[in-house]
């Protein structure tokens, strides 16, 4: 019996071991991890072309879309990779479409600052009124000029501080561009030191010339100065600001 006991024993252990447990097969599960997804490897020509591919930045750790700075970085890579311009090229290519988008702001400070020229007879009023009663302590009077400066506001629409609107907006997507372009450069992009043009071919280094700093710092004063000769009484806290802004510019891309 016991001869008999043995055998039903081993029988029913190998109908276990042959039978899936559960209705699962085991399987033998490799925890080696897989093989990294290989870079694009670009041609020498590709590379000498100083032209950008699609994905290209992402695959070198930029190009996000959770940043500014990421974003600024993917429209200058399509610019470039979807017209077959070199890197200079969607720089510049990047800087229209982002002067277009802005342009509505733009359109709306101007005509805030032609506003505001046209009723600084009766602001100067206000605000002088408003000066006197503070100095002498009137505090009815003064109220009243506030109220009356802003009720001005409010009828015609405008307001002072939306004459600094653009370069609110601007100076972010400023400093999100330089600060894209230098990640660019720092890496830097293979293909970036051979996007540019005549004596700047290598975008990876600074202008030996500072010709390009100069020019761009140049634009941005005759634009304010444009800007202010078009209005009856030119803001001169405006015009100082956005002089110094200019020479802040030319000192941060230099």
């Amino acid at each position: 019996s016991i001869g008999a006991f043995s055998t039903f024993a081993r029988r029913r252990t190998a109908r276990r071991q042959d039978a899936p447990s559960h209705g699962f097969v085991r399987r033998n599960i490799s925890t080696t991890p897989s093989d990294p997804v290989p870079l694009p490897i670009e041609s020498p020509a590709d590379i000498m072309a100083g032209v950008a591919h699609f994905g290209e930045l992402r695959h070198l750790g930029l190009g996000t879309y959770t940043t500014p700075v990421g974003i600024i970085q993917n429209l200058i890579e399509f610019c470039s990779a979807s017209t077959g311009l070199p890197w200079a090229g969607g720089i510049v290519l990047a800087t229209v479409i982002v002067r277009a988008g802005l342009l509505p702001v733009i359109i709306r400070s101007m005509r805030n600052n032609v506003i505001m020229s046209n009723i600084q007879p009766e602001m100067a009023l206000h605000s002088e009124r408003l000066r006197a009663c503070t100095k002498a302590g009137d505090q009815a009077g003064a109220h009243e000029a506030s109220e009356r400066l802003q009720r001005l506001f409010q009828e015609n629409n405008c307001h002072p501080l939306r004459s600094f609107l653009p370069m609110f907006i601007q100076m972010p997507i400023f400093l999100s561009v330089f600060l894209a372009l230098r990640k660019m450069a720092e890496l830097p992009v293979e293909s970036l030191k051979h996007g540019g043009y005549l004596w700047f071919t290598d975008l990876t280094v600074t202008d030996p010339y500072y010709i390009l700093p100069v020019i761009s710092t140049a634009c941005m004063a005759a634009t304010i100065e444009l800007g202010s000769a078009g209005m009856t009484t030119p803001n001169p806290s405006m015009r100082k600001v956005s002089r110094g802004a200019s020479w802040v510019e030319l000192h941060a891309t230099c």
